[in-house]
């Protein structure tokens, strides 16, 4: 058999050669070739890996031959995880491609460790099948796919970057803490107190290259919360429409969902916080029950916005 083929392709090539038109040692030399070109991809594929480790409260940084570089260890307030005290509340993320098709998932379990590696700049989901995936999963954040069976203060992390930007952010969803940090040097910058330990709810993070500020929510409160990234000073603006769930901010517009008292999908002006529309939304949030946020995204092209609710 040639290769890691399907068995319809396999079998034009056995018939190619049955007809002469190469021989076993060409089709052994052309494999071998395909293999070194392949290795060698590999490892020119992805800048750099990370590796979250989160038993150990760490991420580690990897080379394409997954070598440790360097260690990132990670401010945790309260007791280190444990698998038996966790729950999932969903096991793969769901691919679209840029014609806005669905062309696959990609699943995970707790046990297994999660890979982001940096194709070109561009965060993406990873394991040992990756390279052999027809699609990268691009994504832009990962929310770890756990609730605490118990109120926790603490954990678990989830992960946002901002490929146009020096930083990332990791948010600690148990204590309401932010963590920023400089993706250059993989060195944590400053820690921000978002919100009073003890939710299980996601800490929201967009990003604005216009303004060079983050945008953040977290499913509880009626405070929008930024941090201007010029001087690293957090400020608090509360625009009057309820509880603020999951954002998206693009060029001027902050496409923000509300929960209560009205649940919708709302445009807002960056620069004043207007409201410039508001989409009703039909079926019901994920967020009023016990999942950690509301499922809303921004393709990588930046031309779909996707918002998923569910109807009882």
């Amino acid at each position: 058999m040639f290769l890691n083929i399907s068995q319809q392709d396999n079998q034009i090539v056995s018939n190619l050669i049955e007809d002469g038109a190469f021989t076993n040692e060409q089709l052994d030399d052309l494999s071998k070739n395909y293999q070194n070109k392949s290795e060698k991809l590999k490892d020119t594929l992805f800048q750099k890996i990370y590796s979250l480790d989160i038993a150990n409260s760490r991420i580690a940084v990897l080379n394409n031959k997954l070598e440790e570089v360097s260690i990132i260890n990670l401010p945790i307030k309260g007791s280190k995880f444990k698998p038996e005290e966790w729950s999932t509340w969903a096991n793969s993320t769901i691919n679209f491609n840029q014609d806005n098709k669905r062309v696959g998932d990609f699943y995970s379990k707790i046990e297994d460790k999660l890979f982001i590696a940096f194709h070109n700049n561009q965060p993406c989901l990873y394991n040992l099948k990756t390279t052999e995936e027809k699609y990268l999963t691009n994504i832009n954040k990962f929310i770890f796919p756990l609730i605490p069976k118990t109120k926790t203060e603490s954990l678990p992390f989830d992960l946002y970057f901002f490929p146009e930007s020096n930083y990332f952010c990791v948010t600690d969803r148990g204590s309401g803490q932010l963590h920023l940090f400089d993706s250059k040097n993989e060195k944590l910058i400053k820690t921000y107190q978002i919100r009073n330990s003890g939710s299980n709810k996601t800490i929201n993070i967009s990003f604005s290259k216009t303004i060079n500020k983050l945008f953040i929510t977290d499913n509880i409160s009626t405070n929008l919360t930024i941090i201007d990234l010029k001087n690293l000073e957090l400020s608090l603006i509360n625009p009057n429409l309820g509880i603020l769930g999951n954002l998206i901010v693009y060029n001027e517009t902050i496409y923000l969902i509300t929960i209560k008292p009205k649940q919708s999908l709302k445009l807002i002006n960056i620069n004043d916080y207007s409201v410039k529309k508001d989409f009703p939304l039909k079926g019901e949030l994920f967020s009023t029950g016990d999942t950690p946020c509301d499922l809303l995204q921004i393709s990588i092209d930046q031309k779909y916005i996707y918002l998923m609710t569910h109807i009882s």
